[in-house]
């Protein structure tokens, strides 16, 4: 039989699966980002683990032969809980990376900004909570429990504070391949990232306004209409 991969970001795994099959599926994330320099050069910006497992939570040889190629390029995790892994995940591409798109910034400078770090904590919790409403068991990323960067009250915020500082320490350098794509007049993941959390936050009665609202962004701005700027998180804010 033949096995397919699926390392894209956002919610894809389910239409990949729909054309080559489940039982054909290996489930991965990649949590180390990279710039893209041009035609088959590409200069990796931070250093973090693929995570891949098996959609039925097993552990196979594929499984391992998978690990073993993808090791040649960056630590492999593997993991019984590919669903949270890959929701987490998308925790991190809608609150960093598609505020990093919008705004022009790096994950770490979207951080800095005392705007940006509030809007992205609140895209953050948008996802976290579509999350539990399904029942998702989220896993660890980018070193730190996907609730530690949850914020509902002051006494949220050192411990987010301290998470932010552990997670950047791994991704803080990220150029959002969002943003890489505005910058070159392609279409952007959005529709399956802050998108996808907007969708599957409709299904399960959850509101997702923040992560709407850089969704309409990201469209105007492959429209033209827009260019990245700070001035999108106190927007995003009001």
């Amino acid at each position: 039989a033949k096995t397919f991969v699926s390392l894209g970001n956002g919610l894809v795994q389910d239409r990949i699966a729909a054309i080559v099959g489940g039982d054909n599926l290996v489930v991965g994330t990649v949590e180390w980002g990279a710039t893209n320099l041009g035609a088959g050069q590409l200069a990796q910006t931070t250093r973090a683990p693929f995570v891949i497992g098996e959609p039925d939570g097993a552990t196979r040889e594929r499984t391992h032969l998978l690990a073993q190629t993808l090791g040649t390029v960056a630590d492999v995790r593997i993991t019984d809980n590919i669903g949270g892994q890959v929701w987490s995940k998308l925790l991190v591409n809608s609150a960093f990376s598609g505020l990093g798109a919008v705004s022009g910034l790096l994950y770490r400078e979207v951080i800095a900004d005392p705007a940006g770090r509030e809007a992205a904590l609140a895209v953050w919790r948008e996802g976290y909570d579509v999350g539990m409403a399904q029942g998702i068991a989220l896993d660890e990323v980018l070193g730190v429990p996907a609730d530690s960067l949850v914020v509902r009250g002051s006494d949220d915020r050192q411990k987010a504070g301290e998470a932010l500082e552990v997670a950047m320490g791994y991704a803080g350098a990220t150029k959002a391949s969002m943003l890489q794509d505005l910058e070159r007049g392609a279409k952007t993941e959005v529709d399956v990232i802050n998108g996808g959390v907007v969708e599957r936050g409709r299904e399960y009665g959850v509101e997702a306004p923040l992560n709407e609202h850089v969704v309409e962004l990201m469209h105007a701005m492959e429209r033209g209409e827009r260019r990245p700027g700070r001035d999108v998180f106190e927007e995003l804010l009001d």
